[in-house]
């Protein structure tokens, strides 16, 4: 006597009844085991597409940074402010808010992806500890692995992406001055690098 459009919840109602108290037996894992590579765990939540919408977020903003630059310093240089060159120029300083935004969400996704990612590696490792050796430890000493762990996870995280984005610069670096034949200036940039 239930009314047809009902019949979909009533179905599900008289499953939850049924089978809530079986268990099941067999299953399939559909993500790669918590021992997998830090990369196969990315490429799993989708995480190197997030890095690579950063990479060029990033490489936009400073494309667009260094061109704003060099649009009003040929302008100075060439004593010419005219409309078009001050227009083109307030559109690439406006496109650095945006693209620098789009960057840091990207970052940030990725970034807490990858947390995540550590933290689920972290707990399967401390999982498979034999809880004989781990008795005679206090409390802690657990405790101070957990807060070192989130430590050294942050540094890596900001420090990687530092990493990237110094790469991406010191090449930005190296073009600009190897097309304004500044090769005395580009020998002294690879010497310090």
């Amino acid at each position: 006597a239930v009314p047809q459009r009902r019949w979909a919840a009533a179905r599900k109602a008289l499953l939850g009844v049924r089978l809530g108290s079986q268990t099941a037996t067999r299953c399939w894992l559909l993500r790669p085991a918590a021992s997998a590579s830090l990369w196969q765990h990315m490429r799993h939540a989708r995480l190197t597409r997030r890095l690579a919408v950063f990479v060029l977020a990033y490489a936009g903003t400073a494309v667009a940074s260094a061109g704003a630059w060099w649009l009003i310093g040929a302008a100075a240089l060439e004593g010419r402010f005219d409309p078009g060159t001050l227009l083109a120029w307030s559109f690439l300083l406006l496109s650095l808010v945006p693209l620098g935004l789009f960057a840091m969400w990207s970052q940030g996704v990725v970034m807490v992806g990858v947390s995540g990612i550590l933290k689920m590696q972290l707990l399967a490792g401390a999982l498979k500890l034999d809880p004989d050796e781990t008795r005679h430890q206090g409390v802690g000493q657990h405790l101070a692995r957990v807060m070192e762990s989130g430590s050294l996870e942050s540094l890596a995280l900001t420090g990687g992406f530092y990493a990237l984005t110094g790469v991406f610069d010191l090449i930005l670096a190296a073009t600009v001055l190897m097309t304004t034949s500044r090769t005395m200036h580009l020998g002294v940039l690879v010497a310090t690098v």
